[in-house]
């Protein structure tokens, strides 16, 4: 269970302790600037060539004292934010992140990698998104730390007593570059201690040299974008756009949401799949067209992509997806009521199952209420589509399972990636269950 919920602010000069505590901190002006100020104190440090590998030299000393537990033992303390983390980006989210990086450890080429960017890799990977347990995720255009950076920081005062310096420093920045936007982001000038700050974020430099310095910043995306393939980024998809959101494409940058709910709705649920003129952004099948295209196809996204990450583990997951689109899309009878209540029973049962995010039930009963928004025409192509989420995640976890048990059978692997793999069992398990 999370810890204490309740209105707690911290005292004076002391960090905050808990869940409510650190969302209290993020939600004033001034701390949402020092942290800024902080993750940008860590990429001139860290982001250019010199500075990565000055400080990955010292880490890879570090790295041969690092316990073998580490990895569960940083899993335990953070166990109360994964219970506050919200639908869209839940705790299963986490947990899909966990295994997709054991199982990304398994590529033949970053089997070759440094112990010190296999290991990024794998704390990136599970906890990018932590800072969603504290923060809002889709508010990255008002806040001058978005939900990655507040993530970086957050976990970086939850492990400074469990990592070396240097180890942190360079995990830190994995999870602050993991959303891998493109293009500047303004932010609205706001007064911080009397004095009006004015600041545009600018995109990470995540550039990989012959040495495959960095490499632990897009294992951290890889484990990330895997979680975006397949069913379950529908429900994922779905659950996140039960309320108005930005949207964010490579090329636009970020859309302002609508502020009409029903006509963003009915936007966001269009089962229709066009192929331009992206009126208004693009709708959840468009996005999830767009994430699987982008991954099977060479783009900024996946320039770095092996053929072991995209043809073992990304497509399979990109299939299930195409499958579940074509089947939203099919021309079949206009359902009955009793039948579509009985399918659409069966999605609010998947989003508790795939995406068990700390306020999952309110979502639900938001989907509830706004699903009748859509006409009984584009209901039933939903209530289609519905009828076979369970076969395909059920299908994603079979094909997981067997992969994650020939990863933890692997003997060349140090101990903490070990403790990682077993790690990674127990939480299938969880997702067997959920």
């Amino acid at each position: 269970m999370a810890e204490n919920l309740g209105r707690i602010s911290p005292k004076e000069g002391k960090s905050p302790t808990n869940v409510t505590e650190w969302k209290n901190y993020f939600s004033s002006p001034e701390n949402d600037f020092k942290t800024y100020e902080n993750i940008n104190s860590l990429r001139e440090e860290v982001e250019n060539p010199n500075g990565w590998i000055k400080t990955k030299e010292l880490a890879k000393q570090e790295i041969k004292d690092v316990p073998e537990d580490i990895i569960p033992k940083i899993f335990a303390r953070f166990e109360p934010y994964l219970e506050n983390l919200p639908g869209g980006h839940s705790k299963n989210h986490a947990y899909r992140d966990l295994i997709s990086s054991v199982l990304i450890s398994q590529d033949p080429w970053v089997r070759n990698l440094d112990d010190v960017e296999k290991f990024i890799g794998i704390l990136g990977g599970t906890f990018h998104d932590i800072g969603n347990s504290v923060s809002g995720r889709y508010e990255e255009t008002k806040n001058f730390s978005g939900h990655a950076e507040r993530g970086a920081y957050l976990f970086g005062e939850l492990t400074k007593d469990l990592l070396p310096q240097n180890l942190l420093k360079l995990t830190k920045f994995a999870i602050a570059a993991h959303t891998n936007y493109q293009k500047d982001t303004p932010i609205p000038p706001k007064m911080i201690n009397g004095e009006e700050k004015v600041v545009i974020k600018k995109p990470y430099n995540q550039t990989l040299d012959e040495q495959n310095n960095k490499v632990g910043v897009w294992l951290t995306q890889w484990a990330d974008r895997l979680d975006a393939q397949g069913v379950q980024f529908f429900v994922r998809n779905a659950v996140a756009s039960a309320e108005p959101k930005e949207d964010y494409s490579s090329s636009v940058g970020f859309s302002p949401k609508k502020e009409n709910e029903e006509e963003d709705f009915k936007h966001h649920f269009n089962p229709v799949l066009r192929t331009e003129n992206f009126t208004g952004g693009m709708d959840i099948l468009e996005h999830m067209t767009l994430f699987k295209d982008s991954a099977l196809n060479k783009t900024i996204y996946s320039q770095h992509d092996t053929s072991y990450f995209t043809n073992e583990l990304v497509r399979p997951n990109a299939i299930e997806q195409e499958k579940f689109i074509q089947k939203v899309l099919e021309e079949t009878p206009v359902m009955t009521d009793e039948q579509m209540d009985k399918n659409f029973e069966t999605f609010y049962a998947m989003c508790r199952k795939v995406d068990a995010g700390s306020n999952i039930e309110t979502v639900i009963e938001l989907l509830k209420k706004k699903l009748p928004y859509l006409s009984k025409e584009q209901r039933s192509h939903w209530a289609n589509g519905f009828a076979v989420l369970p076969e395909l995640y059920n299908q994603m976890l079979l094909r997981t399972e067997k992969k994650l048990y020939e990863a933890n059978n692997n003997r060349n692997q140090s101990g903490i990636f070990k403790e990682a793999g077993k790690l990674a069992l127990t939480k299938l398990e969880d997702l067997k269950r959920s």
